[in-house]
């Protein structure tokens, strides 16, 4: 998405990226070689969050979980403590906020270093707006429960568009 990351009835969102051609030379699917700088040691790449938490404060977060990371779901479903808001898994930019996604309730997605993005599903008021930056552990929205329904968030990773399990980045 390019600046100012409004998404607008009628627009496309991908989120898995283009497939790759299947007949390429050898030459063709080499990734690109990397410049050297004038002392002969590689640049360094551009900045990638390091520091990941769950996207909740909770003592034990693995045990609110309801539905894990599984190859026919993108993401991890938890089911959130009392009074605990959803916050900010790491460092980045929110690139979008609304409810105007279908199956999705409200939706924030934060843009990281690296290519990677969370995406934070949830019924509740979001505390951001598009275009902010945000700090790991910032509190991005307050959860409401509806009706019988629990308290829940759900939660996705991507790296470069692909679904990444967040149980091999967050630790």
């Amino acid at each position: 998405m390019a600046p100012p990351y409004g998404l607008h009835s009628g627009k496309t969102l991908r989120l898995v990226p283009p497939p790759q051609v299947a007949h390429q030379s050898p030459a063709a699917r080499q990734p690109p070689a990397v410049p050297q700088t004038p002392a002969g040691r590689r640049p360094v790449p551009g900045p990638a969050p390091t520091q990941w938490r769950w996207p909740f404060a909770a003592p034990r977060p693995l045990d609110q979980l309801v539905a894990d990371y599984a190859s026919e779901r993108s993401g991890m479903r938890f089911r959130l403590p009392e009074q605990a808001p959803a916050i900010a898994s790491a460092a980045g930019q929110v690139v979008y906020a609304g409810a105007g996604l279908a199956g999705y309730e409200r939706l924030l997605i934060l843009r990281h270093g690296g290519g990677l993005m969370s995406a934070y599903s949830f019924d509740g008021q979001a505390r951001v707006r598009e275009g902010q930056r945000v700090k790991v552990g910032q509190p991005l929205a307050d959860i409401s429960q509806a009706g019988i329904r629990a308290r829940a968030l759900y939660f996705e990773l991507r790296r470069n568009g692909a679904p990444v399990d967040p149980k091999r980045t967050i630790r």
